[in-house]
């Protein structure tokens, strides 16, 4: 009899384990629902930020979640920086990012034109060190599995997300460099115990102060990083191609609208008031 009763209990937990994560999934797609496809307000950074890949300031509140390239985004500033933290919860996403990463450009020209200004780009790899590829997926794991992906992927990223790229819009010339930077130029990227990815960028906008609105691009880069892709036919069908910077072809698996989305980059542009004292 007692067998029986561990038997039913873990049965039992497994399906409690089910219910938690098909709730966190219904919860967020409804929350996305509710939220504005660009952010219409402006927000002060909040006390005692810190770029660390968590989003403990925000308590988990966004104020738009973007439909194009499926993130839900803050951004705020105070008189020194501007400041984007971005939740990416779709596993193809997630991916996407570790791969290229995002790009973020602010600029004083009009909305479209991104003629001057600076982009952020995070991550930026060598060649020695280009690929982060990820398969997260939390929606059949427990918690307790989850908590050890968790830190074995954060392992993995602290080792690897080590470089950003700045780009100044206006001479196109770009430089890289580490995170820990005098530019004082922040990044940081960290799965959370959901296996959400929180990235964030902090950027100095001394250049720009003197006016009070900024236009802003953020980019999610496709994985083949603006290479073409090639459609190579198997046995087993269609797969996907990309050369990489380094001279290497690289796979991305079949022929699948998901593979298709990771290939591809997708961007929005928005306006930003700034709060100034």
């Amino acid at each position: 009899m007692g067998f029986l009763i561990i038997i039913i209990m873990k049965k039992e937990m497994k399906i409690v384990a089910v219910l938690i994560i098909v709730l966190n999934v219904c919860t967020t797609f409804l929350f996305a629902q509710k939220l504005p496809n660009i952010q219409k307000q402006s927000l002060l950074i909040p006390k005692n930020v810190k770029i660390d890949g968590k989003d403990f300031e925000w308590n988990n509140n966004y104020n738009a979640y973007n439909k194009a390239t499926e993130i839900f985004y803050n951004l705020s500033n105070d008189d020194r920086n501007i400041y984007l933290s971005v939740k990416a919860s779709n596993p193809v996403i997630i991916k996407k990012i570790l791969l290229q990463g995002i790009t973020f450009t602010i600029t004083n020209s009009k909305k479209n034109e991104f003629n001057e200004g600076q982009s952020v780009l995070y991550p930026k790899y060598d060649l020695k060190n280009q690929l982060l590829y990820l398969n997260i997926n939390s929606s059949t794991i427990n918690q307790n599995k989850r908590d050890s992906l968790m830190l074995i992927y954060n392992n993995r990223i602290v080792s690897k997300l080590k470089q950003i790229e700045i780009t100044d819009i206006k001479t196109k010339k770009s430089s890289a460099l580490s995170i820990y930077n005098e530019e004082n130029i922040k990044a940081y990227a960290l799965v959370d115990k959901n296996l959400n990815l929180i990235y964030e960028i902090s950027m100095p906008i001394q250049k720009i102060k003197d006016k009070s609105t900024i236009y802003y691009n953020i980019k999610i880069n496709g994985a083949s990083g603006g290479s073409e892709i090639i459609a190579i036919e198997s046995a087993n069908g269609t797969v996907l191609s990309y050369k990489g910077a380094d001279g290497i072809s690289y796979n991305l698996g079949y022929s699948t609208p998901a593979n298709l989305a990771l290939s591809y980059s997708t961007d929005f542009t928005g306006s930003y008031k700034l709060i100034l004292k």
